[in-house]
């Protein structure tokens, strides 16, 4: 996985420092960083360390949105307006945490423009930060999972001769990728039913 990338994935600290970038900017996707923390660090360990560097970076746009970009993007993203607008009103009656925690388990908008989204809301940074790192929680699981068990079937580290091994295996990863899959889909409904709920 480094060839692909820019860094050495296999530091644990650059991995946290290019994940906070990559959610920062948006590149590289933070879905390929959390392929690469399976991959390097295994399940559990990736799962924590993709979760801090994504976390700091979505509290770092924050930050930046709502001190120092915030009054150019409300001039430039007027497309963008409904959207927010909606958000924001879900955030006033639903609850900020309950709001942002549904937009992370939802896998509708982008990472990096959801949170510049939410850095036009009234969120606050206790509330984003905790709803953040909980909703993120079960598709990086899921993606640090598929990681890890990609580079232990290309090194030889799974045995496919075994039949039993590779049920177990097979059979985890899809009952995992399905459960995460219908979390997201609930929380899409769920985020969609607040939003209509706060235009009354």
């Amino acid at each position: 996985m480094s060839g692909y990338l820019p860094f050495d994935t296999s530091n644990p600290f650059s991995f946290v420092a290019m994940t906070t970038l990559g959610a920062i900017f948006g590149f590289p996707p933070i879905s390929v960083l959390n392929l690469a923390a399976g991959v390097q660090f295994d399940i559990f360990v990736g799962t924590g360390l993709f979760l801090v560097g994504s976390t700091i970076g979505a509290v770092a746009t924050l930050f930046i949105v709502q001190n120092l970009l915030r009054g150019l993007l409300l001039r430039n993203m007027t497309s963008w307006r409904s959207k927010w607008e909606a958000v924001d009103s879900a955030i006033a009656k639903e609850g900020p945490l309950v709001i942002v925690g549904l937009l992370r388990l939802s896998p509708a908008m982008p990472f990096t423009l959801c949170n510049i989204i939410l850095g036009l809301t009234r969120v606050d940074m206790g509330s984003y930060t905790l709803g953040t790192a909980v909703g993120l929680l079960p598709f990086s699981f899921v993606y640090s999972y598929v990681g890890s068990v990609g580079q232990k079937a290309a090194s030889g580290g799974m045995s496919f001769d075994d039949p039993l091994q590779l049920t177990i295996t097979a059979v985890g990863l899809v009952a995992t990728i399905a459960l995460t899959y219908k979390v997201g889909h609930i929380a899409q409904n769920a985020l969609k039913g607040a939003q209509e709920d706060a235009k009354k």
